[in-house]
This record gives structure tokens, C-alpha cells and sequence, in this order.
């Protein structure tokens, strides 16, 4: 049951780092 916050998490994971690439770039 702890599917969601382990998604949750991992989606903001996946959007910071979205967001450094970004600054790399």
C-alpha cells in the first residue's frame, strides 16, 4: 500500500532532475 508514495516520490524525483538537465543544458 505504500505504492503511491513511493510513485509520488518518484515522480519528483523525476521532475528536479528534469529541471537540472535543464539548467545543464
Amino acid at each position: 500500500s505504500n505504492t503511491t508514495a513511493v510513485f509520488n516520490m518518484f515522480k519528483y524525483l523525476a521532475h528536479h532532475l528534469s529541471k537540472e538537465f535543464t539548467l545543464v543544458k
